[in-house]
């Protein structure tokens, strides 16, 4: 099965290697995978600087090959699919909701320049998403037991807490673990 999210470059390598004897999660035909190029997209952190998000991969059906032709992405966990909002600025927003302070303020301190119809959204986003989230959560762990919130987003943020607790940047380790987008 072809991985959603890797974490660097030299992890999508042995991706690349067994490409052809993966198959297309579309038709489900072996050997008609190639690599089709990167997936550009813009870094919130650089003003108008372009990154590289991952690579695009191709069903070929070209010449002898019988592939359906369609394309999907493998994308690095530290970003968002179909979204400029690293994970990293996603997972500081969070803990700042956490903490205390209303939708605005969270994103604000990353000093991300993005409108407030931007942050309403992605926070509409992953308040929609708790059920999917925290029902793949405890396929890791069990939801912590001493939170006195009424609030359930806190309650799934303390759940991603308690889940990847080792980690910095628990949405992207979600990503990369369940191979299922965080939002």
């Amino acid at each position: 099965m072809l991985p959603g999210f890797y974490r660097r470059e030299s992890e999508f390598h042995t991706v690349h290697l067994r490409l052809k004897q993966q198959p297309c999660p579309h038709c489900k035909r072996t050997g008609a995978l190639i690599l089709h190029g990167y997936l550009h997209g813009y870094d919130l952190t650089k003003v108008n600087k372009r990154m590289i998000r991952g690579h695009r991969i191709f069903c070929s059906n070209r010449n002898r090959r019988r592939g359906c032709g369609r394309t999907f992405s493998v994308v690095l966990a530290v970003l968002l699919k179909r979204f400029v909002v690293q994970t990293s600025h996603l997972w500081s927003f969070l803990r700042n909701i956490v903490d205390g302070m209303n939708t605005f303020q969270a994103f604000n301190t990353d000093k991300i320049p993005l409108s407030r119809t931007s942050i309403y959204r992605l926070y509409k986003r992953v308040y929609f998403h708790q059920s999917s989230i925290r029902s793949l959560l405890l396929k890791r762990s069990a939801p912590p037991r001493d939170i006195q919130q009424r609030n359930p987003l806190i309650k799934t943020i303390r759940h991603i807490q308690l889940a990847f607790k080792r980690r910095t940047n628990p949405p992207a380790a979600f990503q990369y673990h369940f191979q299922r987008s965080f939002l």
